[in-house]
């Protein structure tokens, strides 16, 4: 392990060696950001790739399609508008069929000491709903509201577990943790107690918090997302563009020529009080503002998690 320093305005590098991982921290525009993990991202546009892509019917224990050293994942578009576009620029055509290339996330660093740092996703990664109902549970004898967390389908599928037993899939060994990540790095990301508590809503009363969870990758809380510390200085900071996967699966997506590209992202934290439902979840929005969404939007995956590198 080593880590070198230049000057404030220069890059900081880091690396750690484990089983051929290396990890490099660099900075652009004052932001610091790490690679880490890989996800289907950039659609891919080649015909001659996808051609070759359409004759092969196999996929690995992840679901991609190898293909000369690379991985891709073959998704039916669901575009939530018809005149929708890749980042190229070209139209995604609902119901056609599109080969993603499965490439490096790359997450910006909200805070770091001693080795740790906390990580957020640069980009909107995936549409994963909230939950997937609006109907309310009984759970050792609590009712449990749809934007309860602790319960919640996303938080599922993030950490790859059972939720069979409060009533949403079974994401072991399926999830966002066991598709992102290796061995390696999932050997690096600490488990995190994550507070769900009133102060992390940012609300003087509020019916809807859940318990405390502990967890490898979670969503960011209200109090979190509003932290001048990360970043969050204002509205603009908590602006964030969808990938072309994300797109082609049917999040939602701005098309006014400001703000193109941008997406929606899910907080952890329920609705103000105020707002009187129990299905509603808070959201950034496509200007960086946070309201109340509900539980079924198509809202995007923008993970958090926190490593170590000893």
């Amino acid at each position: 392990i080593y880590t070198t320093t230049t000057s404030k305005d220069e890059t900081f590098t880091a690396n750690y060696q484990e089983d051929e991982l290396n990890i490099e921290i660099f900075e652009e525009n004052g932001i610091s950001y790490i690679y880490l993990g890989n996800y289907p991202q950039s659609v891919e546009t080649d015909e001659n790739i996808i051609n070759n892509l359409n004759n092969i019917l196999e996929t690995n224990s992840l679901g991609y399609i190898e293909y000369n050293g690379c991985e891709y994942k073959k998704v039916t578009s669901t575009p939530w508008y018809s005149y929708y576009t890749f980042t190229n620029g070209s139209q995604i055509v609902k119901d056609k069929t599109y080969y993603f290339k499965v490439e490096p996330i790359l997450w910006r660093i909200l805070e770091s000491s001693n080795g740790s740092y906390k990580l957020l996703s640069e980009m909107l990664l995936d549409n994963i709903q909230f939950h997937t109902s609006d109907s309310t549970r009984t759970i050792n004898d609590t009712i449990i509201y749809t934007n309860n967390y602790e319960y919640s389908n996303i938080r599922a599928w993030l950490n790859g577990y059972d939720g069979t037993s409060y009533e949403v899939d079974n994401y072991t060994n399926k999830g966002f943790i066991d598709i992102a990540f290796t061995e390696s790095e999932k050997a690096l990301i600490n488990e995190t107690l994550v507070d769900n508590s009133l102060s992390s809503t940012g609300d003087s009363e509020n019916p809807y918090i859940c318990n405390n969870t502990t967890d490898k990758i979670y969503l960011l809380s209200y109090s979190e997302a509003t932290n001048t510390n990360y970043g969050f200085g204002g509205s603009e900071a908590r602006e964030a563009i969808l990938t072309d996967y994300a797109r082609s699966k049917g999040c939602y997506m701005s098309t006014d020529s400001s703000y193109y590209g941008n997406g929606e992202w899910w907080l952890r934290s329920p609705n103000d009080y105020n707002y009187g439902y129990g299905y509603n979840v808070r959201v950034v929005t496509y200007v960086g503002s946070i309201y109340e969404g509900l539980y079924d939007s198509d809202s995007a995956v923008r993970a958090a998690l926190e490593i170590t590198i000893k």
